[in-house]
């Protein structure tokens, strides 16, 4: 086989893969959730308000399905969280069902935080598989509600007045603008430190791969999320 041809298999082949990925893309209706309910309750933390839910949805099983498979992305996800973490899915279930059944009525086990991501993976007796689209249990918050929780909820709140506090990655140092009250949290709300902060504070002794912060300013509050 000359270049020429080699070339133009080579194409070929490319241009089929990308067609199956587009193909693969596009939403399939026949699997698209639906009754999906998020019964949220919103709590105040220590470190700010908090919210989490149960979770349940109904399906449909689609013809010659072998495995049905729940995976749950990373929870808090806003802002500049969602191109970091977006497609990230920790937590995988395996969703029971019997071969004669063609819808399931599915409850999630244990309570989901705001801000978490889901999708169901359908694999096939022929070996193939089906994905839904990408769900976000924010999506069945009211809005109200979820505007609070972008606004001031523990991974979160808006800054104010000329206060600040930042992260620098190359010194791996916390900087604050002026004498503050740090506390630093995991996203499991467990205290990493507390105490009063000049200037910067080194956090590389932290393990986490993320951190909440809520730093006091002569009376004012500033929580953020850090990614380290």
């Amino acid at each position: 086989m000359n270049t020429y041809m080699r070339y133009l298999m080579t194409m070929l082949c490319a241009l089929f893969i990308c067609a199956l990925s587009l193909r693969a893309d596009e939403p399939n209706p026949d699997i698209a959730l639906f009754n999906i309910n998020y019964d949220y309750t919103i709590t105040n933390e220590e470190y700010g308000i908090d919210c989490e839910g149960e979770l349940s949805f109904s399906l449909n099983i689609p013809k010659g399905t072998s495995l049905i498979v729940l995976s749950k992305g990373m929870t808090h996800k806003g802002s500049d969280w969602d191109s970091y973490k977006r497609h990230i899915y920790r937590t995988k279930r395996i969703i029971d069902f019997n071969k004669s059944q063609t819808i399931i009525n599915y409850n999630y086990p244990y309570p989901i935080n705001w801000g978490s991501f889901f999708r169901i993976t359908y694999s096939l007796e022929d070996g193939s598989h089906l994905e839904t689209n990408e769900y976000n249990v924010n999506s069945y918050i009211s809005p109200s509600d979820l505007e609070m929780l972008q606004n001031y909820a523990s991974i979160d709140s808006p800054e104010q007045d000329s206060y600040d506090i930042s992260y620098n990655p190359n010194t791996k140092e916390l900087e604050v603008s002026d004498n503050a009250n740090i506390e630093i949290y995991d996203l499991t709300g467990c205290k990493l430190f507390e105490g009063l902060v000049s200037g910067s504070y080194s956090l590389a002794y932290i393990r986490s791969k993320f951190i909440i912060v809520r730093c006091t300013i002569k009376n004012q509050v500033i929580i953020k999320k850090i990614i380290l």
